[in-house]
């Protein structure tokens, strides 16, 4: 049955495409043919990220096929505007970085230091998991995090005999993960892949190079308010049928003791990723004064390239591989292919004075709530924030330069909102994640998304404004 549906999506997808293509309107729309072979393949994406008849990965090479097929650029150039972009080499710096944070233990280590202090009130802890995952989630993938963070949970419930379904304290402890991961993924331009997705359009098509401080500066705010009120939510709807945990008292101490000393990787994992975020926060201040231009997409590399080193040897290349995400590294070199014919064509464009041309009559306050707002629609069909981003944040950079608005103002809070994906638990796997433990059901984690997503879209919206 799933078979015969995923081919009917399949076939329904080739079809709009071609549809697109040759519809009698558009062929008077001032779109050329090169534009509306490009909006088609859009569609066809679109479709096929949004039913998810094939997976997101391969889609991607699906493009790269498609675009020398339909003419639109050479089948050389479509896999040098995926694959030989910069963006590449930093998304796989930043996943081989997660993957010795994992690897390592140091990132269960410093859960377990952290839930140690804090104690085992219930709303401390709901609180304590959303911080340390938003914290983590600001260097690492969030999917990773979730990983780590879940069987940690999961424990803790089971040694208290906390049963799934019934227990608002075991729901509000699960989705605290799956929203702390997503507000920590806006913390930093390595927290999210639409976050390096979005840097890398901003200096590629508007010269505008934003850094980790420009970033954080904004960032930092949006992660503590959030936090803050999606904790109130949480305790409010799912308030806790008690005040504390009660099961052996050491325990986490126990588990922390059992861990022993710091080991010889966990010590130089700390100090590469502490370099690595050194060099990130001072990227600007080393170009400008020391003239030795290094991009962030270098720094990721030579963080990446330590891990490998003879002495340091924190990971080798087989267990690497296993923890990167290939699927989503082919599903941006895809991506940004599609994103260069749909630029040269002027689909973008066209796209985009088609259907937001009027946002540039309205205040600007009016104009951030409602890309905010729409993003947070969009993220509700798809699963992906890195497909969000890819197909999103070019059509505003183009309707930005076109209306003369000020970019990063209507891009920062799009790629902000792409992060944040809580009315559906199929949003994003990071949502899955949590939900894979059986402790709350969709409707739970729906009823609580909307009232935090009615939070996000004035919160992003305000410290933008304020802080930009």
């Amino acid at each position: 049955m799933k078979i015969k549906k995923n081919l009917l999506y399949f076939l329904s997808a080739f079809i709009c495409m071609f549809l697109v293509i040759w519809l009698p309107f558009l062929k008077g729309s001032g779109l050329s043919i090169e534009g509306r072979k490009a909006l088609g393949l859009l569609i066809f994406i679109i479709i096929l990220w949004v039913t998810e008849a094939i997976s997101f990965s391969i889609t991607g090479l699906i493009v790269i096929l498609l675009i020398p097929i339909f003419g639109l650029a050479s089948f050389k150039d479509a896999i040098y505007s995926g694959f030989g972009n910069s963006i590449i080499i930093f998304f796989i710096g930043v996943m081989i970085i997660s993957a010795a944070l994992n690897k390592s233990g140091i990132l269960y280590r410093l859960t377990l230091i952290v839930l140690n202090r804090v104690g085992l009130e219930s709303s401390k802890l709901i609180f304590a998991f959303m911080g340390i995952a938003a914290l983590l989630s600001m260097w690492i993938t969030n999917m990773a995090v979730a990983a780590i963070l879940l069987p940690v949970a999961r424990e803790i419930l089971e040694k208290a005999k906390i049963k799934p379904l019934k227990s608002n304290f075991g729901k509000s402890l699960m989705i605290s993960i799956a929203w702390g991961c997503g507000i920590g993924g806006v913390g930093t331009p390595v927290g999210n892949g639409g976050n390096i997705l979005a840097v890398g359009f901003l200096g590629e098509m508007a010269g505008i190079n934003i850094t980790f401080i420009n970033w954080m500066k904004i960032g930092l705010p949006v992660i503590l308010i959030l936090l803050l009120v999606g904790w109130f939510i949480l305790t409010r709807i799912f308030p806790a049928e008690i005040d504390a945990l009660v099961f052996k008292k050491n325990y986490i101490k126990d588990e922390l003791k059992a861990l022993g000393s710091l080991t010889s990787k966990e010590r130089k994992v700390l100090v590469i990723f502490g370099l690595a975020i050194f060099l990130w926060l001072t990227n600007p201040f080393i170009n400008l004064y020391l003239n030795f231009p290094i991009s962030n997409s270098f720094i990721a590399l030579f963080a990446a390239i330590l891990i490998f080193l003879p002495y340091i040897e924190i990971l080798d290349w087989n267990d690497a591989q296993k923890d990167i995400s290939w699927g989503s590294i082919i599903l941006i070199a895809g991506g940004l292919s599609l994103g260069k014919v749909l630029l040269d064509s002027g689909t973008i464009k066209w796209i985009a004075y088609s259907f937001l041309t009027n946002i540039g009559n309205m205040n600007v306050i009016f104009q951030v709530l409602l890309i905010v707002t729409l993003i947070q629609i969009a993220k509700i069909f798809f699963s992906s924030n890195t497909a969000s981003a890819l197909i999103l944040i070019p059509i505003l950079i183009t309707l930005a330069q076109g209306l003369k608005l000020d970019v990063w103002l209507v891009v920062g809070p799009a790629a902000f909102a792409a992060s944040l994906a809580c009315i559906l638990v199929t949003s994003t796997p990071v949502n899955v994640i949590p939900y894979s433990a059986g402790y709350f059901s969709m409707k739970d984690f729906s009823i609580s998304g909307i009232l935090f997503t009615l939070a996000i879209i004035p919160t992003i919206t305000f410290v933008f404004l304020f802080l930009n």
